[in-house]
Parts: C-alpha cells; sequence; structure tokens
C-alpha cells in the first residue's frame, strides 16, 4: 500500500521519470494521440505536452547540428531529392478564421515541406509554414545549406566560366509557382531541376513534365516516393490526418511533434525496401538506433530539456 501510495503522488505531481517519459514519447511517435496517451500512461495531458515540445525541441536541435556537409551524389551520379509540401492546419481551417484573431499567425492553414533523398530515403531539411514564395525560399535555402559544395581555388578560372559549374544535385518537385525562383536562389548553377505538372480535368488527371534547368531525363523525374513517404507521415502524425479531430490547437505543439517524427524517421524507422534507416544508408549513422538511444542521446546532449525524478513539469494546452 505504501509504495502504491507513493506512486500515486509521483503521478499526481506530474514528476515523471525516465522509463515514464520514454513510455509517453514512444507512444506519440507512434501516432497516438495526446488524450489517449494520457489515459494509457496516467500522466497529465499537459504533461504529456509539455513533454512532447521539450522533446521536439532536441529533436531539432540534434537534426540542424547532423544534416549539414550531405552529398547524395553515387559514384558519377548526381543525387535526386524529391520535394513535396503536406496540407494541415492549427486550430482553425482558413475559411473558419475571422481575421481579428489575437494570434493570427500561429492559425489556420499550413503546409510542410520536405525533402526527400531518393537513394537513401533521408529527409535532409523539412519546414511548416505558410505556403507561399517566402517559405519556398526560406526552405530551399535551408535545404541548401546543408549540402556541401565543391570549393575550387579562385586562381582556377575555368571552374568559374558560364556552363562550367557541374550540378551537385538533382531536383524534382511540383508545379507550385515559387519554386523556381527559390531554387535558382538557393542553389544557383549548382542543380538540375525539373518539374511534375499535375492538372485535374472531367475525364481524369494529365500528368506532364518539363524541366527547367540543367540536363534531366524525363523518365528521372518523378516525386513517388516523397508523396509515399508524405502517408507515413500522416500515419504516425495524427495532426496532419484529414477530417478528423486531431488537429493541432497550438502551432508550436504542431512543430514539436514533427521534429519528433522527422527524428525518429531518420535514425529509428527501419525501411522496407532498405532494410535499415535512412541514416545508415545515408552513413550518418552506423546502425539502426532504438527510441531509447535517441531519448538518451538527446538528453546526455541537451539535459535541461528533460525532466529528472526531482523536476516538476508544468502543463500545457495541447
Amino acid at each position: 500500500m505504501k509504495r502504491a501510495a507513493e506512486i500515486m503522488v509521483k503521478v499526481m505531481g506530474n514528476i515523471l521519470t525516465e522509463f515514464k517519459q520514454i513510455e509517453i514519447l514512444k507512444m506519440l511517435s507512434e501516432g497516438n494521440s495526446i488524450s489517449s496517451t494520457s489515459r494509457l500512461t496516467g500522466a497529465h495531458r499537459g504533461t504529456c505536452t509539455d513533454l512532447l515540445v521539450r522533446f521536439g525541441e532536441g529533436c531539432r536541435r540534434f537534426l540542424d547540428r547532423e544534416m549539414h556537409d550531405l552529398e547524395f551524389a553515387h559514384g558519377e551520379e548526381v543525387g535526386h531529392l524529391e520535394i513535396d509540401e503536406l496540407w494541415t492546419y492549427c486550430r482553425k481551417k482558413k475559411k473558419q478564421v475571422t481575421g481579428e484573431e489575437p494570434d493570427l499567425a500561429e492559425i489556420g492553414e499550413f503546409y510542410l515541406f520536405l525533402a526527400l533523398d531518393q537513394q537513401t530515403r533521408l529527409i535532409p531539411a523539412f519546414r511548416l509554414d505558410r505556403r507561399d514564395g517566402k517559405t519556398a525560399t526560406a526552405f530551399m535555402c535551408d535545404l541548401a545549406g546543408r549540402l556541401k559544395y565543391p570549393k575550387p581555388h579562385a586562381s582556377d578560372a575555368h571552374n568559374y566560366a558560364k556552363e562550367s559549374y557541374k550540378p551537385i544535385i538533382r531536383i524534382s518537385t511540383d508545379a507550385f509557382p515559387s519554386y523556381p525562383e527559390a531554387i535558382d536562389f538557393a542553389f544557383g548553377p549548382y542543380v538540375a531541376y525539373a518539374q511534375i505538372v499535375k492538372v485535374a480535368q472531367k475525364d481524369g488527371l494529365t500528368i506532364s513534365k518539363r524541366v527547367i534547368t540543367g540536363k534531366v531525363d524525363e523518365k528521372d523525374i518523378s516525386t513517388s516516393l516523397v508523396e509515399r513517404t508524405n502517408l507515413t507521415a500522416r500515419l504516425f502524425l495524427k495532426r496532419l490526418n484529414r477530417r478528423t479531430i486531431c488537429f493541432s490547437q497550438k502551432l508550436a505543439n504542431l512543430r514539436a511533434a514533427i521534429a519528433v517524427y522527422m527524428a525518429n524517421y531518420n535514425y529509428c524507422w527501419r525501411v522496407r525496401t532498405l532494410k535499415t534507416t535512412p541514416a545508415v544508408q545515408a552513413e550518418l549513422a552506423d546502425r539502426r538506433w532504438e527510441f531509447e538511444e535517441l531519448y538518451f542521446h538527446l538528453r546526455d546532449c541537451w539535459p535541461d530539456l528533460f525532466y529528472s525524478d526531482n523536476t516538476t513539469s508544468k502543463g500545457k494546452a495541447a
């Protein structure tokens, strides 16, 4: 009885042990909602949300640190990044937004931009924001900043001659109008870029392909893998589910959930066709990480983001 009372006091006091933190985070990363995780673990839903936000910040820092100087070339073949966007919303859909809300910038419809390497299935960059030219440019600049570029000596004039630049990456996207300018601004001459144009008509969907810059074989223009990855994201991120009540009430919570998913996907998720994780395939890790390894690694790097046995959390709305 005494032991049971001690456990009850811990749960009611929102004091989370390492085991309890991992249990909550694993449930959230496997597609459970905040409410269901709270019911299954006995932790307050506000405590679960607060832990998600803290762990999400750790995942964001971790990915920012690890995803740099990336090379996706395979021998003489240039790597291929597929880019797409996922629609979601925070608190209100666009038609319900009046424009008089005090936190207007954090509610309404948002898009998750993400890039997927075709060969390794790695997601090196992602961004949640509005679907406009500003976001597209910021996302492409972030992506370009994570890649490794050649560094020719300034005295080698031929390296800077017209049409002497060699692309370090190929990119395929949909026909979002802001992409061409954003990609040109971020990558300059170091990219070969093409689009897939899908037009819905009465008799079905027509698909065409067009090369925007560089030399790209039409058969290599594709976004099918990143679209399939979008399905996986919607499966494990209930906040991205369509036609449900699983949407986010706070933008910070949505960003945190996405960061957790991306870290878990890159380092812990075993891609069936690869039989390993994207991070291992991209040679960023030497083995598949268990979720517990990810947790302890982040805790060792940023202990301020985690609760200890003697730390009490403050609940926040989901």
